[in-house]
């Protein structure tokens, strides 16, 4: 159950009356200034119930490595909050590592939870944190494998990350790991918190890590709150989180403090980013409004390839035609009417695509729409499968094959040999082909992304996108195979 309301002792320094929060959601953000107790409030919160709540300090640093000495010490929350009674310990990494080993012994205690807490579904979530890295729990010293997803190369030690994927990669290992461990133990009304996790960290990361979170919250039914001072965060917490999500405005001086929806706060918080995707507008970098997280995943990877510039904005659904009318009716007013428009919102094939109209022209930000149901087929096109499995005329036996291995999914799973990629709606199982299709079951979303960045798309790839899509976003060609069989 989400505790809406949380009323704290504080520090005698800080005033006589307790902290008293209220209107809190799944995902809380707190935000203040320095000095305005944010870290002292969510180590009060721990401290009222240590076995349900966890939280990640501010500081984290230490090596990749497991210290076997921990491991009692880190399998209760009382031992847990004492190695996290301040905001910095010199050990965090290790402490993070070596609870692989304390979740693995804890989950087969708890033998019939199993399904709650599959190995494959805990990597997963770890590894949408960051597309160029995957993880794999090993069951033996060390307790895990990273690897490089361009090439394969592991990780064997903290000198071969930078210090955003160093802090990225254990962040979202303590989170899900802490998750994991109140679903096996059957922990009522868990809380994470979470201390100002932007740190070091670039937007593009921070947004990732804001997924994991999310995600976290959602498959896990636990509350979070989390403490930052970073505007792109909290744009990507309640990009993700919508109206789960929630803002505290928190004063040092004030004891009473009513959290504001996001639904209520995001045009405020748009201001105060000082419009940062009309910023990449005028700049001639072009804004892609896209429908949901999973296209979201894909398309905000395609800049790292340094082919094309895009600035991605998340919409929830359908929520992307008020957001592009919004758009369209607030870059009237700041610039003249360009002769091309400078932004577009990509809808589903699946869904009819709205045409210009004299109250919405779409002379800055157009629709354009995918030649496939939807962003999960891109998956299963040539290009994206040549990049880490057989193809489709094997890959199809393959699913066939492995179907009974998936449950309820295997009565779609069992049809594939017989699918029309381009239409299919794999919505429901493009998880469960990820596990059969890749050796290195890396997310699907990131094989997509990265397929269409490296290049200029071609081939299937390009004819699911459409002709539209690809001229859109990579300018016209004499040219485009929009036109290939499809099978």
């Amino acid at each position: 159950m989400i505790k809406s309301k949380i009323e704290i002792p504080r520090p005698a320094f800080m005033g006589s009356e307790p902290w008293r929060l209220s209107g809190l959601k799944q995902i809380s953000v707190l935000f203040g200034k320095n000095g305005s107790g944010k870290s002292l409030l969510l180590r009060g919160i721990r401290e009222q119930s240590p076995e349900e709540s966890h939280y990640v300090m501010p500081e984290r640093i230490g090596a990749l490595t497991a210290s076997p000495g921990m491991l009692q010490q880190l399998r209760t929350g009382t031992g847990r909050m004492q190695e996290t009674s301040g905001n910095y310990t010199s050990n965090y990494r290790e402490q993070v590592i070596t609870r692989i080993d304390a979740f693995f012994a804890a989950r087969g205690f708890y033998e019939e939870r199993f399904d709650k807490v599959s190995k494959q579904s805990i990597e997963r979530l770890i590894n949408l944190a960051s597309p160029d890295f995957n993880l794999k729990f090993t069951g033996s010293t060390p307790p895990y494998t990273l690897t490089r997803t361009a090439n394969g190369q592991g990780v064997s030690g903290i000198q071969e990350l930078s210090s955003g994927e160093a802090q990225v990669f254990t962040l979202a290992l303590d989170i899900v790991l802490a998750a994991a461990d109140w679903a096996l133990t059957g922990a009522k009304d868990p809380i994470l918190l979470i201390d100002e996790p932007d740190a070091h960290i670039h937007p593009d990361l921070q947004a990732r890590l804001s997924d994991v979170i999310v995600s976290v919250a959602k498959e896990f039914d636990i509350q979070v709150i989390v403490a930052t001072h970073s505007m792109s965060m909290i744009a990507a917490l309640g990009g993700y989180g919508g109206r789960d999500t929630a803002i505290v405005y928190l004063d040092r001086i004030q004891d009473s403090h009513e959290a504001v929806s996001f639904d209520q706060a995001k045009q405020a918080v748009s201001a105060a980013l000082g419009g940062v995707p009309l910023i990449g507008a005028l700049f001639d970098v072009p804004l892609l409004l896209v429908e949901g997280d999973d296209d979201y995943r894909i398309w905000s990877q395609v800049p790292r390839h340094h082919q094309i510039n895009l600035s991605v904005v998340p919409c929830n659904g359908t929520e992307i035609k008020s957001v592009q009318k919004l758009l369209e009716r607030t870059l009237r007013t700041v610039m003249d009417e360009p002769d091309q428009p400078i932004g577009f919102a990509l809808i589903d094939g699946d869904v009819g695509l709205p045409q210009p109209s004299p109250q919405n022209p779409q002379k800055y930000v157009k629709f354009i729409q995918l030649n496939c149901h939807e962003s999960e087929n891109l998956y299963l096109t040539d290009e994206v499968l040549a990049t880490f499995a057989d193809p489709w005329d094997t890959a199809s036996g393959t699913v066939v094959t492995e179907s009974s291995n998936y449950g309820r999914h295997a009565s779609t799973l069992i049809d594939a040999e017989q699918w029309d990629r381009q239409s299919v709606d794999i919505k429901s199982v493009i998880n469960s082909l990820e596990q059969i299709l890749d050796p290195k079951t890396v997310v699907w979303s990131s094989r997509v992304g990265k397929a269409i960045g490296t290049n200029r798309p071609v081939g299937q790839l390009a004819h699911f996108l459409g002709e539209s899509v690809v001229n859109a976003l990579w300018g016209p060609e004499d040219s485009i195979a929009d036109d290939i069989p499809v099978e």
